[in-house]
């Protein structure tokens, strides 16, 4: 015996997956990997201020090597730009 009141809605055509369906990656799509970073409100805006993303990924290239990225980049970017101390 069938219960008639779970019977499955047709198909319509509209949403689910399918082939070449969702955002088209960028040009950077291989290489770029997204991250998170914890911070206060007012660092927040001082970061945006800063110009956001685009100036982290600067830094990050003056900063040279990672070995030297991490003295220079922890210490540099939280105290200096972000808190505001010299």
């Amino acid at each position: 015996m069938t219960n008639s009141s779970h019977k499955r809605a047709a198909k319509s055509g509209w949403g689910g997956k399918r082939a070449g369906a969702g955002r088209k990656p960028g040009p950077d799509a291989s290489v770029s990997k997204v991250t998170t970073v914890v911070l206060t409100e007012d660092l927040i805006a001082k970061l945006r201020e800063l110009g956001g993303s685009k100036w982290v990924r600067e830094q990050i290239q003056k900063s040279g090597t990672e070995k030297n990225f991490q003295s220079r980049f922890s210490a540099v970017f939280f105290r200096k730009y972000l808190i505001g101390f010299k």
